[in-house]
């Protein structure tokens, strides 16, 4: 069994970035050879509506798995949310990586990247900040990149989640 290693990418709100950011890490990670997957927490499930899948979810399926050559695509309809735990569970059973990337799950228990257009204070930061991604002025005693530099972004991202007190999660 190996661990890998969790780091977010969160903000106050919708609409700050993050997935421009995290796709910026993205090809970054890629380039350096490091595998990437990514648990995104969102409101809804985005499937086309006249597509198989949408039809069978649409008369009742508790879930539709769609399999093809370029990769496979599950859509269930759990009694409940899975919590953040079980959500990383589930993606690092289902996919081989070195680096498991979250956008949301502001509240979660793992460290987070703070993306911000603002100044903050200490009161602002989300719960496991370990830095922030602005181009405002900071004044905390956090390690700040701006946000268009994601090879930095992506060398703190590595070397915070090569430290012993990583937060991780298991995989076969």
């Amino acid at each position: 069994m190996k661990n890998i290693p969790v780091i977010g990418i969160a903000a106050h709100g919708a609409n700050q970035g993050k997935t421009r950011l995290l796709l910026s890490l993205l090809e970054e990670f890629s380039a350096r050879g490091v595998q990437v997957c990514v648990l995104k927490h969102g409101q809804h499930i985005f499937l086309p509506p006249e597509k198989d899948s949408s039809l069978f979810m649409q008369a009742g399926a508790a879930a539709s798995l769609v399999v093809t050559p370029a990769g496979w695509l599950l859509a269930a309809a759990p009694a409940q949310e899975p919590d953040f735990t079980a959500a990383t569970r589930m993606l690092a059973q289902s996919c081989r990586a070195d680096l498991l990337l979250v956008e949301g799950y502001k509240q979660g228990p793992h460290p987070k990247l703070l993306l911000t257009a603002q100044t903050l204070t200490q009161e602002k930061l989300l719960p496991h900040t370990v830095a922030l991604v602005s181009d405002a002025a900071q004044h905390l005693p956090l390690p700040c990149f701006p946000t268009q530099n994601s090879a930095s972004i992506a060398d703190f991202i590595i070397n915070y989640t090569q430290t012993n007190n990583a937060y991780t999660i298991p995989y076969l």
